[in-house]
C-alpha cells in the first residue's frame, strides 16, 4: 500500500471509529430533556414556558454562525481557501457532538444520564466555536486528522475551565470575550507552538 493511500484512508477510518463511539456513547449516557422529549408535548404546551420553542432563534443563528460564518471566514485563505471551509465542516460536526458529551457531563448531568435540550446544544455550539477560533491558527499546518485530535483535546479542556470559571470563580462572562476568546487563541498559540 502506497503512502498516498495510506493517507487516503487514514480520514475515513478515524471519523468511522469516531462516530461508532460517539454512538454508542449517546446510546449509553444521553436522554432528552423534559422540553425536548416529544412524549410530554401537546397542543396546550405553553412555547415562552418551554425552551425548546423559545431558544430556538438563538440556536439557529449560532448554527449559521458555526457553519456558514467560520467557513466562510477561512475561505478567504489564498492556498486553503477550499479546504478550509470543508475542514470547518467537518471539524465542527466532531466537535458539536462531542462538547454536548463533555459538556453535559458537567452542567446537565443528573439519575446517570446527560440530558439533551437546547441549552445544550447552545452551549455545545459555543465550545465548538472555541475549536474554530483555535483551528484558524493552525490552518495550512494541520491535515484534518490533526485538526480532529486537537478538538478532541480542546472539548474537555474548555468544558473543565468552564465549568471552574462559571461555578467557583463565579465570573460573569458577558459574550463568552473570557471563556471562548481568551481561551481559544491561547489554546491555539499553544497548539502552534507545539508544531
Amino acid at each position: 500500500m502506497s503512502a498516498s493511500t495510506s493517507l487516503k484512508l487514514r480520514l475515513p477510518t478515524f471519523v468511522l471509529v469516531l462516530e461508532v463511539v460517539m454512538i454508542a456513547l449517546y446510546g449509553i449516557f444521553v436522554t432528552y430533556d423534559d422540553n425536548s422529549n416529544a412524549k410530554l408535548q401537546n397542543n396546550e404546551t405553553d412555547p415562552m414556558e418551554n425552551s425548546m420553542y423559545r431558544d430556538y432563534p438563538y440556536f439557529a443563528d449560532i448554527q449559521v454562525m458555526i457553519f456558514l460564518g467560520f467557513g466562510c471566514l477561512l475561505a478567504f485563505f489564498r492556498f486553503y481557501g477550499f479546504s478550509g471551509m470543508v475542514f470547518n465542516f467537518l471539524t465542527a460536526t466532531l466537535a458539536i457532538q462531542w462538547a454536548i458529551l463533555i459538556q453535559g457531563y458537567f452542567q446537565f448531568y443528573s439519575d446517570g444520564k446527560i440530558h439533551l435540550g437546547l441549552i445544550n446544544l447552545i452551549n455545545a455550539e459555543f465550545a465548538c466555536a472555541v475549536v474554530l477560533i483555535s483551528f484558524g491558527a493552525v490552518l495550512g499546518k494541520t491535515g484534518p486528522v490533526q485538526l480532529l485530535v486537537m478538538a478532541l483535546l480542546e472539548i474537555p479542556i474548555f468544558a473543565v475551565t468552564e465549568w471552574a470559571v462559571l461555578k467557583y470563580l463565579r465570573i460573569n462572562d458577558a459574550g463568552g470575550s473570557i471563556l471562548i476568546h481568551l481561551f481559544a487563541s491561547y489554546f491555539g498559540l499553544g497548539v502552534t507552538f507545539v508544531l
